[in-house]
């Protein structure tokens, strides 16, 4: 089970990247892998209000954040399409949903 950390581009010392595009680690992703998204990070902006296709068993994890009694989402994603049999668990995720698909998320 690999991680993969998406959020901005913030390249280290040496000019290599420290986090993934959303895209990018859906791709790279295999079965029982997890996604997780910066705290603030929200990858709607990069996906254009277009659903991206997972056709693996992966998690997509965001942050939530505890502010006087109420929980707050710190991550927004546009919708999802699951395909091929995959499951896709989200965990404290915000969904900002279009409608082009029929059966998106």
């Amino acid at each position: 089970m690999s991680n993969y950390l998406v959020g901005p581009d913030k390249k280290n010392l040496f000019g290599r990247r420290s986090t993934w595009d959303f895209d990018q680690a859906i791709e790279a992703s295999s079965d029982g892998d997890v996604i997780e998204i910066e705290a603030g990070f929200d990858p709607f902006n990069g996906q254009n209000n277009q659903s991206i296709v997972i056709t693996k068993s992966i998690t997509i994890q965001g942050h939530v954040e505890n502010r006087e009694n109420e929980h707050i989402y710190t991550n927004t994603i546009d919708g999802i399409v699951v395909k091929d049999g995959a499951t896709v668990t989200l965990q404290n995720i915000c969904i900002r949903q279009i409608v082009k698909f029929k059966l998106n998320i």
